[in-house]
């Protein structure tokens, strides 16, 4: 089913426009407060890169975050953004 909703985009960014490293980095929605944590904790987690800076992270894969953060970090992404079930009131 599609909901026109978006859990994550995944990007590759040049290091540097000189420059031809590349990183793949993928952006995830997050609470604010969790994402500023993160910011704080992880190097390789930034404020949304072309994203809502307050509700976005832009996660750099193969950096400093281990991969169980990082799947913990898509299922809050997806949780945020999951359609959520309506269930209609009784009336």
């Amino acid at each position: 089913m599609k909901t026109g909703r978006l859990c994550g985009t995944v990007a590759i960014k040049r290091v540097s426009r000189l420059s031809r490293n590349v990183k793949l980095c993928v952006n995830l929605k997050c609470d604010p407060m969790k994402a500023d944590f993160l910011r704080r904790v992880y190097h390789d987690v930034t404020a949304g890169y072309h994203m809502n800076k307050e509700h976005w992270n832009t996660v750099t894969i193969g950096g400093d975050v281990p991969e169980t953060e990082l799947y913990e970090m898509i299922r809050h992404s997806h949780d945020l953004t999951a359609p959520k079930i309506r269930r209609d009131m009784p009336g």
